[in-house]
């Protein structure tokens, strides 16, 4: 049977998974305090790429999501 102190430590290391955004704005984006230009792929989370592609326009998701 698994401790409290083990299920801390699983729910601690648990990321979101990552998925790729091309910036598709002229003039770049700024990201976590990086300005990317116009054609980098960049890792996010789904949440910041929701928020990029759907919210600001500046970018699209690449692959097939």
């Amino acid at each position: 049977m698994a401790t409290k102190d083990a299920l801390a430590g699983m729910a601690e290391n648990k990321q979101p998974e990552q998925v790729k955004v091309k910036i598709t704005r002229k003039a770049g984006h700024r990201h976590a305090g990086v300005k990317y230009p116009q054609g980098a792929d960049i890792d996010v989370s789904p949440a910041d790429a929701k928020i990029i592609v759907q919210t600001l326009k500046v970018g699209e998701l690449v692959g097939g999501k």
